[in-house]
């Protein structure tokens, strides 16, 4: 048996400015969108809207074939409350696509004031993401982090039928070989 496998990805012509798509080629087939929603600034709730509608459509043409994983920074919160518009857009979306989150309200964003957090990075997950994946995990806020967002993540448990000897497999991936070289953990 092979202790190593190489990964098939592709970036799909899918995706904008603000979102980027990879597909993942295994027994569950994979799509990580990442997104990076508009913040309140200069820009009109019209733009967070727009991507709003983007990844709608990302998860109509994916979530019947594909584990889902939405992930990045919503500039915007499941948790805040009272909810403003933004966060409100958010929770649609969350509850009309029946999208999951293990997260519950701990800050990923701290303003550099300090006087301001807010939880706005996420991991969503359609329900074939989170049979095949752990909780999600917030790193927590750590001097050698130099960025106002703190990591969230998860592990992904990533198999494909060995046709070859006709057993359920989970090996290492040779990353060096991957088609889109991503930095191991």
């Amino acid at each position: 048996m092979k202790k190593n496998w190489d990964l098939k990805t592709d970036l799909p012509d899918d995706g904008s400015d603000r979102i980027v798509v990879m597909e993942i080629d295994a027994n569950t087939d994979i799509g990580i969108i990442i997104v990076y929603l508009p913040c309140r600034g200069n820009n009109t709730k019209d733009n967070f809207c727009e991507v709003i509608l983007e990844i709608e459509e990302l998860l109509k043409k994916y979530s019947d074939t594909h584990a889902l994983f939405i992930c990045g920074d919503f500039n915007s919160s499941l948790s805040r409350q009272p909810p403003n518009d933004r966060d409100q857009i958010l929770r649609d979306l969350v509850k009309n696509h029946n999208l999951h989150t293990d997260q519950d309200g701990e800050p990923t964003f701290f303003h550099a004031s300090g006087e301001q957090s807010a939880e706005i990075d996420y991991i969503l997950k359609n329900t074939l993401a989170r049979d095949i994946s752990s909780t999600v995990v917030t790193a927590g806020q750590q001097h050698s982090n130099v960025s106002k967002h703190t990591p969230v993540s998860t592990e992904i448990m990533i198999t494909f039928h060995d046709k070859q000897n006709d057993l359920m497999t989970c090996p290492k991936p040779n990353w060096s070989k991957c088609n889109k070289f991503i930095e191991p953990p």
